[in-house]
């Protein structure tokens, strides 16, 4: 066996797909490290949520190059199934014709037609696939849509999991997770990453005057995510109630995209607390922006109900911010670096939290650079590709011999 290995990332939508949250751009870093010392392909389609992204021409299947990564594009159908479930008429025949091709198959997610179908072939075809949980099986997440996802379970996701050579966590506490719900398998510890060295700006507070004249010299606090119930905004606005009186200086920046029409509820939780001066909503930010607003912030925030490991709190971490965090973020290393505060998913605690930090400038300095040391020792990307290489060539050797 080469000690070289040709993966096979298996993804419902990808880094086109700007508003779909955090798997997408870990599975782009992840392919784009592995290829330091491997072959890579990603095979996705055009959905994001419920609109479709841009590409060129209209056949049904579209190979592009995702900086450097290598992309196989499949167009998404609406008829009959809702657009999140992500069927793709071709995928089958894909697969049946390029399967052969790969070593390892990495399918991304659950709840799609990809973490059905892709399984299936797999074993049809004899080809061995990781499952990438990505927080799937967090008790809040499973708890989420519960009529919905039951059925399914029981019909689809339980058969393909425990069939897998073996799956991929974000966390100890996700293969804590798994282990609950049955899943054997051996399992890979890919902490969501970050490439080194991060893009900075050398003026960060002007390109942010620019954009938002009214943040120009503010301190602010910065929470960025998909504008989602369980991204526990609720409590961040009721825990930012109870600090403009005695911070009426700072401001709360929240950068995301509306998921299902939430900024609404958002807004009307904003009016009835009395902080339209000092919360702004930013909407979705890439490039320039958001390092911008990574490099400037005071406090990151992400007060979270469910998560795996979320990819905004490693960014804030690497651009040595300090971070308020609950527990269902799963980073309980931020703790015990020092590098920010785990509190209680409730809003006096978090209001506690932020209150610690935004009142000492010495303390955020500190922990901001425990943050950018935590960042580089514990999430460099290219160690987690180099991991997970050495773990799938055991797992091959297991395979052949059987």
């Amino acid at each position: 066996m080469s000690d070289k290995i040709n993966f096979l990332q298996a993804i419902p939508y990808y880094i086109r797909a700007t508003q779909t949250g955090g798997p997408a751009p870990v599975a782009h870093r992840l392919s784009q490290a592995l290829l330091s010392r491997s072959a890579v392909t990603v095979l996705t389609t055009n959905g994001e949520l419920d609109r479709d992204v841009a590409l060129p021409g209209v056949a049904d299947v579209l190979e592009v190059d995702e900086q450097g990564v290598p992309a196989v594009y499949l167009r998404r159908s609406r008829r009959w199934l809702p657009p999140t479930y992500y069927y793709a008429p071709k995928l089958s025949a894909w697969l049946g014709s390029h399967l052969k091709e790969f070593d390892v198959v990495i399918v991304h997610g659950t709840w799609t037609y990809f973490s059905w179908k892709v399984p299936q072939m797999c074993r049809k075809l004899g080809k061995p696939y990781l499952a990438f949980l990505h927080g799937s099986l967090d008790p809040w997440a499973l708890n989420y849509r519960r009529i919905k996802k039951l059925p399914y379970w029981h019909l689809v996701e339980k058969g393909s999991l425990k069939r897998a050579a073996g799956i991929i966590a974000l966390s100890q506490d996700e293969v804590a997770q798994a282990r609950a719900m049955g899943l054997s398998q051996p399992a890979f510890i890919a902490r969501n990453a970050l490439l080194f060295p991060l893009p900075r700006l050398d003026q960060p507070r002007a390109r942010i005057a620019q954009a938002w004249p009214e943040m120009a010299g503010a301190p602010y606090v910065f929470f960025m995510s998909r504008l989602h119930p369980k991204k526990g905004l609720d409590i961040l606005l009721e825990a930012w109630a109870q600090l403009t009186n005695q911070y009426p200086g700072w401001r709360l920046v929240i950068a995301g995209p509306d998921e299902n029409g939430y900024l609404q509820v958002l807004r009307q939780a904003v009016d009835r607390l009395g902080l339209r001066n000092t919360v702004r909503f930013v909407g979705l930010v890439s490039g320039d922006l958001k390092t911008a607003l990574l490099q400037n912030a005071a406090i990151f925030t992400l007060p979270s109900y469910s998560e795996g490991v979320p990819t905004a709190v490693i960014e804030a971490l690497g651009y040595g911010v300090p971070v308020v965090l609950t527990p269902g973020c799963h980073l309980p290393e931020v703790a015990e670096a020092q590098a920010g505060l785990v509190v209680a998913p409730e809003a006096p605690a978090v209001a506690a939290g932020l209150e610690r930090l935004m009142a000492d400038a010495d303390l955020r300095r500190q922990m901001g650079q425990n943050a950018e040391k935590l960042a580089l020792t514990e999430f460099d990307q290219m160690k987690v590709a180099a991991g997970l290489v050495d773990f799938c060539q055991g797992l091959l050797k297991d395979y052949l011999k059987k």
